[in-house]
């Protein structure tokens, strides 16, 4: 064998070698760097993070600080009228029950064009708000909403088109 003549192909395969070696130290450089790149950016982030956390932290201490209500009769007004307001929304929804009563032909098991036999599903007629009695005229409904929490009642007339037409409170809801 002559060496004069495999020279050539052994430089080539020489160079073919070192040009896969760099290829590959190029790609796993790039892939280092790319991942170094998102270690930095989720490392922003975290740090980004822990300020809000800190941040709320400190929000949170000085709201504990400052009742949001001032005073313990300013938190039981609240109650008082958050209490009133799931009522009303009660009665509405047993409003609107009724009417699709009254609108339902008898055959289907409404009223037929009244409200004569409407009586509150049992589902509606007590909750953790109040508990809920209705007089019942072949044109109205009168729906009285009686607060759990011992605040009052809430009583509504609603009219032969569905709609409330007049809400009267007692006790604290007045």
């Amino acid at each position: 064998m002559n060496i004069k003549k495999s020279l050539p192909g052994i430089f080539f395969l020489i160079s073919l070698l070192l040009l896969i070696y760099s290829d590959i130290n190029y790609a796993q450089k790039k892939k280092s760097t790319s991942l170094e790149k998102r270690i930095d950016s989720l490392e922003s982030v975290i740090k980004t993070l822990s300020d809000r956390i800190l941040l709320l932290e400190a929000r949170l201490t000085k709201l504990d600080r400052t009742s949001p209500f001032g005073s313990p009769e300013e938190m039981k007004l609240g109650l008082i009228f958050a209490n009133r307001d799931a009522i009303i929304n009660d009665i509405v929804n047993i409003a609107s029950f009724g009417y699709q009563y009254r609108i339902r032909p008898k055959t289907m098991g409404g009223g037929g064009g009244n409200y004569k036999d409407f009586s509150i599903p049992t589902r509606m007629a007590e909750n953790q708000n109040g508990s809920y009695t209705a007089i019942v005229l072949e044109d109205a409904i009168t729906i009285q909403g009686i607060s759990k929490l011992e605040f009052g009642t809430v009583t509504a007339i609603v009219n032969n088109e569905g709609r409330v037409e007049k809400m009267e409170f007692s006790g604290d809801f007045k």
